[in-house]
């Protein structure tokens, strides 16, 4: 009954609220600075005002309708009186910018919406920025039409993509710190640490803001970009929206395409566990022993004859493995034959009755205790379903659906916000016919003719959601909280067949490889802000804290590699392949704490301007859980009949031959201690920091920005089987890489990291702003607690194990920048970036004697030079473009030279053209978008013999065209990837001629209809 009491409320105060005309909106000075305590009414009405909150905010309930005046007030700026026209039952924006009284000046400025949004609001931020910083805002991504994260920022200058994720002024992965409204969330990648963007729907997004120079509030461990992702705000007004999309893909829609058998719930992000199993404990999995120990016959006896005793009787003497499997006639064996009553106790030493004993327990019990004690093993494989062979499945379109609502009103007499959010996505890609080819020493040793040929897919469901409250308590504090949950699910599928040489040398010349894969991503976030403003010394402070819940689940990864002869008449496994017949099962549990608390006080201040201090401290406690099992085949023949799998692998395969004595069924390769047993890992990061700053305008023209940021870190990781044994323990030497041990890994550091950001005006006119900034700072780069772990993993990817590195040292990083930019009054702009960057103790994946690992590497570099531009052509005219030049230098050495190579995934070049045309008056919008980056370095050859591959350059053509209809309806017509040029990464021999992998995902076509009130 309170619950609807409450609710009661909540929609009458509601209603109330909107009987009356609200007039809401922000005071800015000239900066762009709120002005907190300016007055806001009516003239001659002065009971019905407003005063500007914390953020420069007012709202105003009228209930009159017509003309009025509207009067905002500020002690030492003019006064601003504005008529307006009001109908009563409305909501009107309203932002003003207040001028020093001191200035003349001849019109009022009256200023659009301040929305977060919009590219004006953006542009202001980064003139007024005491960083450097870049932006994608929600007004561009409809332009361009991006559906997600990753394909949006690739607009912004500098930034490039490899695979799911980014790469900034040449530097990816543990030197770009991405983050939620400033907050850091979970990677959920055992091999990364950077979150991959494509989670994330821009329709949930306001903008995306990189910073490209450091600021002491920012955390210290990144150099090339801190990202922070924006989610939307709620609004001034009540707004709706409904958008569905349909999307066409010329290669996959309605055809048939590779795939695997799926759960009822992917559909939905997620498998409802059709693809998952319990697995048993280390050391608890039914394996088959062809040949047991003594130990092993007598154990499982106890299961028939309860009456013998023997486990308790075997407990009771202490035997284990060791005492009872090393003849049939030492003692232990000799007391388990009297126990059973085959040797009378008289005879135990007599070797003729030894003998008779023993004879008679091979007759009477031997074949019993071996079914027995393999029996586990065969029903075990009957529970794995045989579901190996890839399918063909009919590809519907793409589909996704959107819906938002949000509004501001007033509970209790003060503003409450929210937004609520929530977008559905399918999509399918498909290459019939992608290449794949595996070189080496610049002789082809693999494949002997042709790469291979494949078939292709990647099926993705997901949904995310956003859950946005405000409330403002009183003038000068509010309180905000968030919820955000992003579902995600992909199954990938490949099939494909070529001539090998590798398997030509046991006449089977024609190779096969068939691979199903299923990722589910789960993050929850939850956010909670609050902002406070104390007039009486002017202390803005702010609190944050955010939690997130995530995880990464591979259920049943299956790999088939098998060969045939030219006719095709034989087919068989191999024997020396790993991965032949293999189920692998990852799951990754990544929780992240991040808290952040700041405070600004204004400090010497003048007439119009910035002078504060700011300072303040974070926490982040982050945990990293990782469980990998995988199981093999052990099959009793390597023929497969007609190169049926289905009949290879149907269940009834999976039991006891006629013999009893041999049989097809699975083993656990973490029984291999020395490789698969040692790839499950645990750890931790917590990092405390605090900082202080100052930014100072010391005259008109010049600026100062600078700090000092204090982080200590705290990191552990283990093996999770060693988790607490000592350092000398025999077991950490048992799972050790050749004589070394399997140590834990522990990091106890602190770091001081200061910055200075100088700015200075050329030009502060209304017509024209130029402006120069240089900075210069120091940052980190922190291993992750994978990569500190000594954990033997094999990686499908680079089909190599990946060995981690307790010795692993933290990088350091000096930064120097310099930008000149200006900004246009009729929006036209330029800028122009130098930056360098120097690398101690760099962090490289390398290869080192079969296997990966991360290596410090002493010194490495980047520099390069980014240009931007905006020009308005007329009126309804834009272009846009961004180039940027990259060079990089890091050392590769061999036994017999050295040579230099570019840093992983940096593209010497990068280019961005956006042209637009939008002519109003008929609600059109056209945008024609290019992007183009040079190759970039993908993989280091592991033998160093210069055959390290690339990703080569691809040009991206895409076209969006939208038309209003009415008031509030909208259709609109993407083209994605006009040009479908392939994704190739390639070996660096003979100018990029022996292909590593290549696809081509086909051009996309989504139309879409919204609606938007």
């Amino acid at each position: 009954m309170k619950k609807q009491i409450t609710l009661l409320s909540f929609f009458l105060i509601t209603a109330i609220t909107f009987g009356q005309g609200i007039i809401r909106g922000k005071v800015t000075d000239e900066k762009g600075e709120t002005l907190i305590g300016a007055q806001v009414y009516l003239k001659g009405n002065t009971t019905i005002g407003a005063i500007t909150d914390f953020d420069g905010n007012y709202s105003l309930n009228i209930p009159e309708t017509g003309a009025q005046t509207l009067v905002i007030s500020f002690i030492s700026y003019n006064t601003i009186e504005e008529e307006i026209n009001f109908n009563s039952q409305k909501v009107l924006i309203k932002n003003y910018t207040m001028n020093p009284a001191t200035m003349e000046f001849e019109d009022i400025v009256i200023r659009a919406k301040a929305n977060r949004a919009n590219d004006a609001y953006m542009k202001a931020k980064k003139i007024q920025s005491a960083i450097s910083i870049d932006y994608i805002s929600t007004e561009t991504i409809k332009k361009t039409g991006d559906s997600n994260l990753q394909d949006a920022v690739k607009r912004v200058s500098g930034v490039s993509t490899i695979g799911s994720f980014i790469t900034v002024r040449g530097l990816a992965d543990r030197y770009i710190k991405t983050t939620v409204n400033g907050l850091l969330i979970p990677t959920l990648d055992p091999f990364t640490n950077n979150i991959k963007l494509d989670l994330f729907p821009t329709s949930l997004v306001d903008n995306i803001v990189i910073s490209k120079t450091a600021s002491a509030k920012l955390p210290g461990d990144w150099s090339g970009a801190y990202l922070s992702i924006e989610t939307k705000d709620y609004p001034n007004k009540f707004t709706l929206q409904v958008k569905s999309s349909f999307g066409y893909n010329d290669q996959a829609t309605f055809e048939d395409i590779i795939s695997s058998q799926k759960s009822s719930t992917d559909w939905l992000g997620y498998d409802n566990g059709f693809r998952d199993m319990k697995h048993l404990p280390r050391g608890e999995f039914p394996k088959y022993q062809e040949n047991p120990n003594l130990y092993n016959q007598y154990i499982p006896l106890d299961q028939t004859h309860p009456e013998l005793g023997l486990k308790n009787y075997i407990n009771y003497l202490g035997i284990n493995d060791n005492h009872l499997g090393i003849d049939k006639n030492n003692i232990y064996n000799r007391l388990m034959l009297v126990q059973i009553g085959l040797l009378a106790p008289g005879l135990i030493d007599d070797p003729g009755a030894i003998g008779k004993a023993n004879t008679q327990f091979e007759t009477q019990y031997k074949d019993e205790a071996f079914y027995l004690l393999n029996n586990p093993a065969v029903e075990f494989a009957q529970t794995m379903p045989n579901n190996w062979q890839t399918i063909q499945r009919r590809a519907p379109m793409d589909f996704s659906q959107e819906f938002s609502l949000g509004n501001q009103t007033t509970l209790f007499g003060n503003s409450l916000g929210y937004i609520l959010g929530f977008r559905y996505s399918q999509s399918i890609k498909y290459d019939p016919a992608s290449q794949l080819g595996r070189y080496d020493s610049k002789i082809p040793i693999i494949f002997a003719e042709d790469s291979l040929r494949q078939q292709s897919s990647v099926e993705s469901n997901g949904w995310s959601a956003l859950a946005n409250i405000a409330y403002k308590f009183s003038r000068n504090h509010s309180v905000s909280v968030l919820f955000m949950p992003n579902i995600k699910g992909a199954n990938k599928a490949k099939y494909a067949t070529g001539k090998s040489k590798k398997y030509a040398s046991e006449d089977l010349g024609v190779f096969y490889d068939q691979q199903q894969l299923y990722e589910e991503t789960q993050q929850l976030v939850y956010q909670y802000a609050s902002e406070h403003y104390f007039p009486g010394i002017k202390l803005k402070a702010e609190a944050k804290l955010s939690y997130t819940d995530g995880k990464l689940n591979t259920p049943d990864f299956k790999t088939i590699k098998y060969g045939a002869d030219e006719e095709l008449t034989h087919y068989e496994f191999p024997n020396f392949d790993d991965g032949a017949r293999d189920r692998m099962y990852r799951y990754l549990f990544e929780d992240v704490l991040n808290g952040q608390i700041n405070f600004e006080l204004p400090v010497f201040e003048g007439a119009n301007q910035i002078r504060k201090l700011s300072f303040g401290g974070s926490y982040l406690d982050h945990s990293r859980d990782y469980e990998q099992y995988n199981y093999a085949v052990d099959a009793y023949t390597a023929d497969i009949p007609q190169g049926d799998l289905e009949q290879y692998f149907d269940l009834q395969n999976f039991r006891w031959n006629e013999d009893q004595t041999a049989v097809t069924t699975y083993y656990d390769r973490s029984e291999d201690m020395a490789t698969w047993g040692r790839n499950s890992s645990t750890g931790y990061k917590k990092i405390s920091a605090a900082y202080i700053m100052v930014d100072f305008e010391i005259n008109r023209r010049l600026r100062l920005a600078s700090g000092l940021r204090a982080e200590h870190t705290d990191m552990f990781s283990d093996q999770t089987l060693l988790l607490g044994l000592p350092n000398d323990a025999q077991e950490r030497n048992d799972v050790g890489f050749s004589s070394t041990s399997a140590l834990p890994a522990k990091i106890d550091q602190t770091h001081y990291l200061p910055n200075i950001n100088l700015i200075y005006k050329l030009s502060d006119s209304e017509k024209l702003k130029i402006s120069t900034r240089v900075n210069y700072s120091e940052s980190i780069a922190r291993p992750n607690s994978r990569e500190i772990s000594y954990v033997y993993a094999y990686d499908y990817e680079l089909n190599a194990h990946i060995l981690g590195n307790p010795g692993l040292k933290i990088s350091t990083i000096k930064n120097y920048d310099f930008r000149i930019e200006s900004f246009f009054q009729n929006g036209d702009n330029l800028s122009v970036s130098l930056f360098y960057k120097d690398f101690f103790d760099f962090i490289e994946l390398t290869e080192e004697q079969g296997y990966y690992t991360w290596r410090n590497k002493d010194h490495a570099w980047v520099r390069g030079i980014e240009v931007e531009a905006r020009k308005k052509i007329f009126k309804n005219l834009e272009v846009g473009a961004n180039a940027t030049l990259v060079h990089s230098e890091t050392i590769g050495k061999s036994n017999t030279e050295t040579w230099t190579l570019p840093l992983f995934g940096q593209a010497p070049y990068v280019i961005n053209g956006l042209l637009t045309f939008n002519p109003e008056k008929i609600g059109l919008s056209t945008t024609l978008s290019y992007n183009a980056q040079g190759e970039k370095l993908s993989i280091v050859d592991p033998n160093f013999q210069h055959m390290d591959v690339y990703e080569l350059p691809r040009n991206i053509l895409d076209f969006t065209i939208s038309k209003n209809l009415g008031k509030h309806y909208n259709i609109s017509l993407k083209v994605r990837d006009i040009l479908n040029e392939p994704i190739t990464r390639a070996y660096k021999y003979e100018d990029f001629k022996l292909i590593y992998d290549q696809f081509t995902w086909g051009t996309n076509y989504i139309f879409s209809f919204s609606y938007t009130l």
